[in-house]
C-alpha cells in the first residue's frame, strides 16, 4: 500500500475544514465549485521544469463542469417554485368547493352553522355590557341562571364581594345583581317549598308576593338557613355597596343626581318584596292555620259519636286526634317575627347619617314596613264575616242557638232529634267562631308586635338624619302617619258605638254606620298603646 504524500494529506485536511464553513442551504457540489473558483489549483511544476498532467489543458474542463452544476441548481430552484404554487393553487380550490356546497346546502340542515350565529351574538352582546356598562343583570341571568340552593349563593355572592376592581361602577353592578340573585333564592328557599324554575327565573321587576299557600312551606329549619345567609348580605354586603356611595362624589347630593343610590334602593325594594313583606303577610294566614286543628278535632269527635263502625273508631279517629294535636305544635310565627327583629335590628347598627346626607337606610325601611303593617292590620278587622260567620237563618220550627253556653236538653219529647242536631249545629258553629275569633287576636298581637318593632325607640335616634329625610321620605312619613290616625279613628269609633253591655261582656260589636270593622276589646288595647306609642315618636320627626 502506498503512504500518501505529505501535501495530499494537507489538502485533505484543507478540505475537510473547508467543509465545516460550508452553509446549510448551499449543496456540497456548489460549495466545491465555490471553492475552486475562489482558490484556483496552479499548476504542479516537476523537478526539471515541465508541466503535469493536471496543466492548463484541464482548466477549461473544470469551467464547464462547474457551469453545468449551477444550471442544475437553477433548475431545482424552479422546480421547488412551482411545487410550491401547486400547493395554493390546490388549498384555494378546497376553499372554494367547500364555500359552494355550503351555500348549495339546504338552511335548516347543518345546526353547526346556527350554534355559530348564536356564539357570536352572544359574544357580541358580552362586548356591549363590558364596554358600556349596561344593566347586566338580565344578560347574566340569561346566560347563568341563580343557583339553586342558598350554599351555592353564598359562595356567588362572596365572590363578588371580593371581587376588588379598580373600575368601580363595574364592581357596584356585580355586588348588586348578586345581591338581588340572593334575595331571589331566599324568597325560593322560604316561600316555594322546592327549587322552582319559575320562581328563579330572571326578571328585571320584584317577584309577584307568594301565593296563599305559600305560608305551609314556612318551617323553622328553613328560617335557621336563611337567617346566616340574610345576615350576611346586611352585615357585610350591603355596608360595602354604601362604601362605595359615601366615598362617591354624590353622597351629598340628592338621590336622582347619584348612579350609585339607584343600585341601593333595587336592592332594598328586593329585601322588602321578597323577605320582609312575605314574612309580614304570613302571619294571617299562619295563625288560622295554627288553630285550625280545632276545628277539625271537634268535628271528628262529633262523628265519632253518631255511632261509626268500629274499624272507623280505631284506625282513622286516632289518626285524626293525633294528626291536629302534632300540627298545632309546629308554630312558625314566633321565628317569622324574631328574623322580622333580627333584620331590624342589624339595618339599625349602620352608622347615623350625616344632616347633609340623603340616604338612612334603617328609617326608610321601618316606614315602608309599618306602612304595610297597617294595611295588614285593616284587613284583618275589616273582614268580619271570614273571621266570625254569622249562622244561617233557620226555620221557625227550631230553636235558636246560644253562642256562649252549651246547648240544654229539649224540654218536650216530640221532636228531641231534631231539636238536639240544630242544638248541636249551633254550638259547633259558635265554637267555629270562638277558635276563628282568638285565630284573628293571635294575628292581631303578632301585627302589633311587628308595628312596635318598626317604631324608633327615642326621638334622638333620627335627630341627626331628620332634616335630610324631611325633604326626601316627607311622602312616606306622611302615609304612615295618616295610616296610624286612620286606625285610631277606626278603634275609638268601634269603642265609642258599644254599649255598656257590650263592654262587660267582651265581646266585638260592629257599628250600625260602619259595618266592615270590628275589634274586641284586648286587640283595642294593644292597637291603642302601639298606635299612642307611634305618633308620639312620629309627630316629632
Amino acid at each position: 500500500m502506498l503512504k500518501p504524500e505529505p501535501s495530499s494529506i494537507i489538502a485533505i485536511a484543507i478540505a475537510f475544514a473547508a467543509l465545516k464553513h460550508k452553509p446549510r442551504d448551499q449543496s456540497t457540489a456548489s460549495y466545491v465549485l465555490d471553492l475552486q473558483a475562489k482558490f484556483p489549483l496552479e499548476p504542479i511544476h516537476s523537478g526539471y521544469g515541465e508541466e503535469t498532467q493536471g496543466g492548463p489543458s484541464s482548466q477549461p474542463e473544470a469551467d464547464k463542469w462547474r457551469a453545468h452544476a449551477l444550471e442544475l441548481e437553477k433548475e431545482l430552484e424552479a422546480l421547488k417554485a412551482q411545487r410550491g404554487a401547486d400547493q395554493d393553487e390546490l388549498e384555494k380550490l378546497r376553499h372554494d368547493v367547500s364555500q359552494k356546497r355550503a351555500v348549495d346546502a339546504p338552511t335548516d340542515a347543518p345546526p353547526k352553522k346556527k350554534t355559530k350565529k348564536i356564539s357570536k351574538e352572544a359574544t357580541s352582546n358580552e362586548w356591549k355590557w363590558s364596554q358600556l356598562r349596561a344593566d347586566w343583570s338580565s344578560f347574566l341571568d340569561s346566560q347563568y341562571p341563580p343557583p339553586p340552593s342558598v350554599f351555592a349563593a353564598y359562595t356567588s355572592l362572596r365572590g363578588a364581594l371580593v371581587s376588588l376592581s379598580e373600575d368601580k361602577p363595574t364592581y357596584v353592578s356585580h355586588l348588586t345583581d348578586a345581591i338581588t340573585r340572593t334575595f331571589k333564592v331566599l324568597h325560593a328557599f322560604l316561600f316555594s317549598g322546592k327549587q322552582s324554575s319559575s320562581v328563579l327565573s330572571s326578571s328585571n321587576t320584584l317577584a309577584q308576593p307568594p301565593p296563599p299557600t305559600a305560608h305551609k312551606n314556612l318551617n323553622s329549619a328553613r328560617m335557621a338557613m336563611a337567617s346566616p345567609l340574610l345576615m350576611y348580605i346586611l352585615q357585610t354586603c350591603l355596608p360595602a355597596l354604601l362604601d362605595t356611595h359615601e366615598n362617591s362624589k354624590y353622597a351629598n347630593r340628592p338621590a336622582y343626581t347619584d348612579p350609585h343610590r339607584k343600585n341601593i334602593d333595587v336592592v332594598l325594594d328586593q329585601l322588602l318584596e321578597l323577605v320582609l313583606l312575605p314574612l309580614l303577610r304570613s302571619f294571617v294566614p299562619l295563625s288560622h292555620h295554627h288553630l285550625e286543628p280545632l276545628i277539625t278535632l271537634k268535628k271528628a269527635g262529633r262523628d265519632k259519636g253518631k255511632g261509626k263502625e268500629k274499624e272507623a273508631e280505631a284506625g282513622p279517629m286516632s289518626n285524626s286526634r293525633s294528626r291536629p294535636l302534632k300540627r298545632l305544635t309546629e308554630d312558625t310565627r314566633r321565628d317569622s317575627l324574631t328574623l322580622l327583629g333580627e333584620v331590624l335590628r342589624a339595618l339599625e347598627l349602620f352608622p347615623r347619617p350625616n344632616p347633609a346626607s340623603y340616604l338612612d337606610i334603617a328609617a326608610d325601611v321601618r316606614e315602608r314596613l309599618a306602612l304595610e303593617t297597617i294595611r295588614e292590620l285593616e284587613a284583618l278587622y275589616s273582614v268580619p264575616s271570614q273571621s266570625s260567620p254569622q249562622p244561617p237563618s233557620q226555620s221557625p220550627s227550631e230553636p235558636q242557638p246560644q253562642s256562649h253556653s252549651p246547648p240544654c236538653p229539649a224540654q218536650t219529647s216530640g221532636g228531641t232529634a231534631a231539636g238536639d242536631n240544630a242544638r248541636m249545629k249551633g254550638f259547633q258553629k259558635s265554637r267555629e267562631e270562638r277558635v276563628r275569633a282568638l285565630a284573628v287576636k293571635s294575628a292581631g298581637w303578632y301585627l302589633c308586635s311587628v308595628l312596635s318593632l318598626c317604631v324608633p325607640s327615642t326621638r334622638n335616634e333620627d335627630c341627626e338624619g331628620s332634616r335630610s329625610r324631611n325633604q326626601v321620605s316627607l311622602l312616606l312619613t306622611d302615609a304612615l302617619v295618616g295610616g296610624i290616625g286612620r286606625l285610631v279613628r277606626s278603634v275609638v269609633n268601634v269603642d265609642a258605638d258599644q254599649t255598656d253591655e257590650d263592654k262587660d261582656d267582651g265581646q266585638p260589636t260592629i257599628p250600625e254606620h260602619d259595618k266592615s270593622f270590628q275589634v274586641d276589646a284586648v286587640c283595642r288595647g294593644m292597637l291603642l298603646a302601639v298606635c299612642e306609642r307611634a305618633m308620639g315618636i312620629y309627630t316629632e320627626i
